[in-house]
């Protein structure tokens, strides 16, 4: 990862690709996204017995942000949303899934024995997931380069830039290249695709907030062919509680790594130069100085008129200058794919399934979240 000087520069190139323009493109590809994923859950539905299908709903929030990343990172179908149709894990999901497994290891295993514990980036999985990957972008990147060429050195499209025209416009090498959009990829999908399951899941677990939600949802979009549009976005304000209340008690990054660059003294520890700190966020958002029981689901927290949290005490997307950069992108994302699926079904936890967490860099369920879906205003025997 890039740091210092060399970190800036980086930040610099990339903070062009989530301006003004680039959200809305980002909010007009999360749309496609959601419509595939809704007609592919639509034809689940409509095959299953009674009309309803069970499901574990981490693999359909990841692969509609993995098509989202696509759009918006190097204007790339992945169309993984239509693959849910059959009920079988995409293939690109399933690669994402085990470049972020070996992350997750690495982070509680030596360097040294990264090899011996099969996660290096030779082990067989890891080599076949990022030569995968690698091949996709390769391929986007001559493709623009073409495209380049022949419109005189244009590679925006319709104004905008993705991504990887950002990079593609600076002095990065090819490997850096696709180290960054790795990266955009890693960041961005395992982090927002958890986040929407969670947030499914306390809506399933709280019958009232769910209601509430719904009643906002066709207060604002009362009829089926009422197009959710940029303008709308921000009139879903009970929906932005929800997903703030959700980010606090689920912390999805439980912690971030800082190095002091001065001697400081925190609660009477000094604590000098260059030393690293683990800083747990979950623990924070959890603290009952800062968050009155903090371990009930309350989006009343961030009601208008509400006491403003301590600051520090909510991290949902780091802070400082290292902070998520696509953060703005991830709310986008979130909103669109919530409101556009609980518009069109029905969605209740399985019976019997136990929730189980897993912290590591991320914090997921083992075996996912198991929920019953069923399309609205739609009666089958």
């Amino acid at each position: 990862m890039p740091t210092n000087q060399n970190w800036k520069h980086h930040r610099s190139v990339l903070v062009p690709a989530f301006s003004p323009s680039n959200l809305r493109f980002g909010m007009d590809a999360s749309l496609e996204a959601v419509h595939d994923l809704c007609t592919a859950l639509s034809a689940r539905c409509d095959k299953a017995k009674g009309g309803v299908v069970e499901l574990d709903i981490y693999p359909v929030w990841a692969a509609y942000t993995l098509d989202v990343i696509g759009k918006v990172g190097f204007s790339y179908e992945f169309k993984t949303a239509q693959s849910l149709a059959t009920g079988e894990m995409s293939k690109d999901v399933d690669l994402l899934n085990e470049i972020f497994t070996t992350i997750a290891k690495r982070a509680f295993i030596p360097s040294f024995l990264w090899h011996i514990t099969g996660n290096s980036e030779r082990s067989p999985k890891n080599a076949e997931a990022i030569a995968y990957i690698r091949g996709i972008v390769t391929e986007v990147i001559q493709k623009k380069r073409s495209a380049r060429e022949e419109g005189g050195g244009q590679v925006d499209v319709e104004g905008r830039k993705d991504l990887l025209d950002q990079l593609m416009g600076k002095d990065f090498s090819d490997e850096e290249i696709f180290q960054e959009v790795l990266g955009f990829f890693l960041a961005g999908h395992e982090t927002t695709s958890n986040t929407l399951m969670f947030i499914l899941l306390e809506l399933c677990r709280n019958p009232h907030v769910y209601a509430k939600l719904m009643e906002e949802i066709t207060s604002i979009l009362p009829t089926s062919e009422t197009l959710l549009t940029w303008d709308l976005l921000p009139s879903f304000k009970y929906l932005d509680q929800v997903i703030k209340e959700s980010q606090r008690i689920h912390a999805v990054v439980g912690g971030l790594g800082r190095t002091t660059a001065k001697d400081i003294t925190v609660l009477g520890h000094h604590i000098p130069r260059g030393t690293f700190l683990n800083i747990s966020i979950r623990q924070i958002q959890w603290d009952e100085r800062y968050w009155p029981s903090p371990r009930t689901f309350d989006p009343e927290r961030f009601a208008e008129g509400a006491p403003q949290p301590v600051a520090g005490s909510y991290l949902p997307f780091g802070d400082g200058g290292h902070n998520c950069i696509g953060s703005r992108l991830a709310l986008i994302e979130t909103k669109v794919g919530l409101v556009e699926v609980l518009r069109r079904f029905e969605v209740g936890l399985v019976e019997g399934r136990e929730v189980k967490y897993k912290s590591g860099v991320t914090t997921t369920v083992v075996g996912g979240v198991w929920v019953r879906v069923k399309r609205r205003g739609v009666e089958k025997e």
